[in-house]
């Protein structure tokens, strides 16, 4: 995989920098005890303000799908130990749902000035050349898939894209990924590090296929 390709696809930038990151961690006694150590001191202060902390880690994590400067994969891991795997996977797709209406409402109006502080301007402004808003489902769903989630919400917006196709395909484009987030998540707190490794580069490929498949796609 080339330096260019990901300079052009930030997904899988951070995908591998975070399973490089999860792996040297995980690998060192110090850095993983020290990290578990530190989920042991939070989870009683979130517990004591469950509804507060649950609705942070929601919040920023709509903000982590509006805004390309901005990740919750961090707190991935607390979540998990705080609230179980089933919980955190419902908080991470919907925050992103969230995250994805609010840019594609940012692209459709005039607050769509905004875009340009959050999202790559030249990214966005080549996709919505290639994009109409007749393009099919399954385009719109590939696009969701191979690209940050923040981007086809501020494309499709601004192209007038049917909200509700949109929603659609982004609840079943983000759904992989929150699922994949929070295994992965659970299996570095573990050490698994079969589970960790198989998760991780099981994502980097399907992202990797879908940006191949969707540039084959607007190509054509």
């Amino acid at each position: 995989m080339s330096i260019a390709m990901l300079k052009k696809h930030r997904r899988l930038f951070f995908l591998l920098l975070m399973f490089a990151l999860m792996i040297a961690a995980s690998l060192s006694d110090p850095v993983h005890n020290a990290f578990n150590a530190g989920l042991e001191k939070l989870k009683p202060v979130i517990r004591h303000h469950d509804v507060l902390g649950l609705l942070l880690f929601f919040a920023l994590s709509t903000l982590s799908a509006i805004a390309f400067f901005f990740s919750t994969a961090v707190m991935v891991p607390v979540a998990v130990y705080t609230w179980g795997k089933a919980a955190t996977i419902l908080l991470l797709w919907t925050s992103w749902l969230l995250g994805g209406a609010i840019s594609y409402s940012i692209g459709r109006r005039p607050g769509r000035r905004l875009a340009r502080w959050v999202v790559p301007k030249k990214k966005v402004a080549n996709y919505e050349k290639k994009f109409s808003a007749k393009a099919s489902f399954p385009l719109v769903l590939l696009f969701q898939l191979a690209v940050p989630s923040e981007i086809p919400g501020y494309v499709l917006g601004t192209l007038r894209y049917d909200f509700w196709k949109f929603i659609a395909a982004a609840a079943i484009g983000e759904l992989p990924f929150a699922v994949a987030a929070v295994y992965l998540g659970e299996s570095f707190m573990r050490r698994q590090y079969l589970p960790l490794t198989a998760i991780a580069l099981g994502g980097i490929v399907f992202s990797a296929a879908a940006l191949y498949f969707l540039h084959k796609r607007i190509d054509q």
